[in-house]
């Protein structure tokens, strides 16, 4: 075959071979058809590992639902129930993990300063501590070493005041551990009330299938226009604008009222716990339908202020981001602007995170009282200011050991999902139920068992925080725990005899917190 020629243009260049070879269609079409099959080949694989990953997931169903349902609700209550007999000793070593890690972190950098010598720590033991060669840390440069005597001044601070903290702390965080004591041992005299959400979901369920059917119907009520250059454009009149904004917001408000309804049920449920000492004898027969049936005869309507205010919040949330998505020219022609908007946004933002800490809190008071909204708002108030120190100590430690606990719930559902995937049914190739790979299978055990313990333990939080208000309350008008459980009343170190006065006290008190009324047995 002869070589191929390329001839030279009209103005003399001669094209190179390659761009000759673009403008020949046989070449640019095998090209176009190679990269296509390329990637149709790309989507057909991927196509084919997602759906290997879906059949693998629909064979281990059982492993999902025993690892990932049964197990999270299993391990979830039995992580209440280790925190209601061993918060003292894990909040205790949380608290002594941390001191001993700042000053730990204290001693590496004076070492790397150079401001103490290896010699020092080792002599005693030798120049080996904990098999640790000291005299190795100590060899920084010259340069590093100003750094690291700001860290060590600045990491000793934190020790110091860490330690001093704790010292300051010690009889607060005694209250606090009793605090998650009593609560667990509400949620377990009442263990129906950790599946109380579910009724929150299927009303928000609810909420939504209504709230999407009803914006379907007044969207499809415009005006259906023919455009020149073919289609249709769908416009409205002002009147079912105004309409879709009040839609709108009805959804923001009906959200948040669902949420408060929430709250206050579970926080007069387990107020009742409290206000009669921990006794299940003076306890309702159902302490959950009588907190709901309380809350829908007396306290909707402090729910709906509530909620209101939260939602009047987000709408106008809503309506900054739509102005933001409407002006992004002008903010680029304008920093100034930009950033104005952008400060308005944080502190609506703010805001609202301000307004539903001061609405869930209202809603104890109000469930522990039975006042209104404005008053328990700002009794709830007053009462956190005044124990801002035992309220620290108690979110410090509860949160903790929650997040340590959905950490637990997870890995350890982890952990069933991969035995069981190593049975034979799932290894065996011989078996319907073989697995190609046990990962999704595990993650979605794990994902699943997460938001388990999500829920309930936002149920314990929620009991944790009902526990506090009412112990602050408690004492605020008595002058003592007069109704507060043995825990608690061993914790701040009363006498058992006043705890005995205290139940045959609730026998016979008709001023009692709406919450104890013995209305509901």
């Amino acid at each position: 075959a002869s070589p191929t020629t390329v001839s030279p243009t009209a103005t003399g260049e001669t094209p190179s071979p390659t761009a000759a070879a673009d403008a020949t269609s046989p070449y640019a079409e095998a090209s176009f058809f190679t990269q296509l099959k390329a990637l149709l080949n790309y989507i057909t694989d991927a196509r084919d590992v997602l759906e290997t990953y879906v059949t693998d997931l629909y064979k281990a169903w059982a492993v999902v639902l025993v690892a990932g349902v049964v197990g999270g609700v299993v391990l979830s209550m039995g992580w209440m129930t280790v925190l209601r007999y061993m918060a003292g000793c894990m909040a205790w070593t949380t608290v002594l993990i941390v001191n001993l890690l700042f000053l730990v972190i204290a001693l590496f950098c004076a070492l790397k300063a150079d401001l103490i010598s290896g010699s020092m720590i080792g002599g005693p033991v030798g120049d080996t501590v904990s098999g640790v060669d000291t005299n190795g840390i100590t060899d920084p440069s010259e340069a590093d070493q100003d750094a690291f005597k700001v860290a060590t001044y600045v990491t000793a601070v934190f020790a110091g005041l860490c330690v001093l903290f704790t010292l300051l702390m010690f009889k607060r965080i005694r209250v606090a551990v009793a605090v998650i004591k009593v609560a667990s041992q509400a949620v377990g005299a009442m263990p129906m009330i950790l599946f109380f959400p579910l009724v929150q979901l299927l009303m928000l369920i609810a909420l939504i299938v209504w709230w999407l059917a009803v914006m379907a119907m007044l969207y499809s009520a415009g005006d259906v226009t023919e455009k020149d250059t073919g289609g249709y454009n769908l416009s409205w009149d002002d009147t079912l604008r105004y309409m879709m904004l009040y839609h709108i917001f009805g959804l923001l408000w009906t959200n948040q009222f669902i949420v408060g309804y929430g709250i206050m049920v579970i926080a007069g449920a387990i107020a009742n716990f409290y206000w009669t000492g921990g006794d299940r004898k003076l306890m309702p027969a159902s302490p959950i339908l009588g907190a709901m049936r309380r809350t829908c005869r007396y306290h909707l309507g402090s729910i709906a202020l509530g909620s209101f205010l939260v939602a009047v919040i987000q709408f106008v949330r809503l309506i900054l981001e739509y102005i933001d998505r409407k002006t992004k020219d002008m903010q680029e022609a304008n920093p100034i602007y930009k950033y104005a908007l952008c400060c308005v946004k944080c502190c609506m933002w703010y805001l609202e995170k301000i307004m539903k800490f001061i609405n869930r809190n209202a809603y104890i008071m109000v469930a522990v009282k039975g006042q209104g909204f404005c008053r328990s708002a700002t009794t709830a108030i007053k009462l956190l200011i005044d124990n801002a120190l035992r309220l620290a100590a108690v979110n410090v430690v509860g949160d903790s050991l929650i997040w340590l606990g959905k950490i637990v719930v997870m890995l350890a559902a982890g952990v069933i999902a991969f035995f069981m995937t190593d049975l034979d049914i799932y290894t065996d190739p011989a078996e319907k139920t073989y697995l190609s790979s046990p990962i999704l299978p595990i993650i979605f055990s794990m994902i699943l068992a997460y938001f388990i313990a999500e829920v309930f333990f936002q149920v314990y939080e929620m009991s944790i925080d009902t526990i506090l208000l009412s112990f602050c309350e408690d004492a605020e008008k008595n002058g003592e725990a007069k109704y507060a459980p043995k825990l608690l009343m061993d914790a701040i170190g009363q006498s058992r005899e006043a705890n005995n006065r205290k139940v045959e006290s609730a026998e016979s008190d008709v001023n009692m917190a709406p919450a104890a009324q013995t209305v509901d047995n």
